[in-house]
């Protein structure tokens, strides 16, 4: 994963917002907390990886 830009956070926030309680994969072959510096916005950062982390089945 590399950076994300404002638009592709936004992106990635609204598809989250929208399948929260429903199916969602997604891979990465880093761990959730190598995530945060890729979100240019930290508050932003910290919601979105909330909702995926504290609803999620992780398999590693």
């Amino acid at each position: 994963m590399r950076q994300l830009s404002a638009a592709q956070v936004d992106d990635l926030h609204e598809l989250v917002s929208e399948r929260q309680g429903r199916s969602l994969i997604i891979t990465s072959d880093r761990a959730p907390s190598d995530w945060y510096p890729l979100f240019p916005n930290p508050v932003v950062a910290e919601s979105l990886l909330d909702r995926l982390i504290n609803s999620s089945h992780q398999v590693m």
